[in-house]
């Protein structure tokens, strides 16, 4: 079984990526789906409620989108894999017998723990057109909130490519592992937006996942937000729900973390025991307390587990 799990928000693109994700799996029947609802009066599930499980909130009891990952999160009930996402999809035919072959040779390269995760291509749900590269993840900067700076980055000639590759950061929009990461290392409900793979990157590494970009095409991810509304654009100007001061708090939390440095063992939203961060450092090319990023690291070069 292949827990899905879905954080949603006002999203007309849910139900389209809901009905895509079934139809395009070869083994629908092994899809347990858990979608985190963020809704208003006027939405409905009809189309897909026989197909998911379901969160009800209310928009305006939102507290964001780490909050309601970490809610599904919550309704795990040891599937053996696990596979987040955005409401905002469409998949390849076979997306799941194309994931878990890949997670199986991530296991013939060594690995115990495989997380295959990346920033998806980019479709447009409205003009249907779609980007047919494959895509990893680059590190630009750090920002001056603290937290790094996260762009996607084709892959340089992808036939080539005959298995997943090493990756050094996580997507929070794409991520396939064993299901019990959602115990292992649950989201942090009281990050707001940026952090959350920063954070989600070096707690993963640390807690002995092999973090791997797929060598294949599995699905595309529309990043224009122009046509749905979003939690900090409805709480701008409202002051029951200041969804500033819950980034600033974020960022402190975010920036109390990293500063720490230190693996806390019973803290479950702190750092893993297998690995360090030193490690992680070591093997990403980022220095968190200096903030430095290594050339090789800027030019996303291929690195080895």
């Amino acid at each position: 079984m292949i827990f899905v799990q879905i954080a949603s928000y006002r999203d007309p693109e849910l139900i389209p990526t809901v009905l895509d994700l079934v139809e395009k799996s070869d083994n629908p029947k092994d899809l347990r789906i858990v979608v985190a609802w963020q809704h208003d009066d006027y939405e409905s599930l009809k189309p897909i409620k026989h197909l998911i499980e379901y969160i009800d909130i209310p928009y305006v009891d939102s507290k964001g989108v780490c909050w309601a990952r970490n809610l599904i999160q919550s309704r795990y009930k040891n599937e053996e894999y696990t596979l987040q996402l955005d409401s905002h999809h469409r998949f390849v035919k076979g997306w799941d017998s194309i994931l878990l072959n890949m997670y199986f040779e991530c296991k013939k390269l060594g690995s115990n723990l495989p997380l295959i995760t990346t920033y998806l291509p980019n479709f447009d749900a409205f003009t249907d057109k779609y980007i047919n590269e494959i895509w990893q993840i680059r590190v630009e900067k750090f920002l001056d909130e603290g937290p790094l700076f996260l762009v996607p980055d084709p892959i340089k000639n992808p036939e080539i490519l005959k298995k997943p590759i090493p990756a050094r950061f996580y997507s929070a929009h794409f991520s396939f592992s064993n299901g019990n990461i959602c115990n292992l290392v649950p989201h942090d409900p009281e990050y707001y937006f940026y952090g959350e793979e920063t954070n989600l990157s070096v707690r993963t590494f640390t807690h002995g996942y092999d973090l791997y970009a797929p060598n294949k095409i599995i699905a595309w991810h529309q990043y224009n937000r122009k046509y749905r509304r979003t939690h900090w654009g409805d709480n701008t100007n409202n002051s029951l729900y200041p969804w500033w001061e819950y980034d600033i708090a974020s960022n402190k939390r975010h920036n109390n973390l990293f500063s720490s440095n230190s693996n806390k063992e019973n803290d479950k939203y702190s750092f893993g025991l297998i690995r360090t961060v030193k490690d992680y450092e070591n093997y990403s090319g980022i220095n968190f307390k200096e903030k430095t990023i290594s050339d090789a690291t800027l030019k996303n070069s291929p690195l080895f587990l």
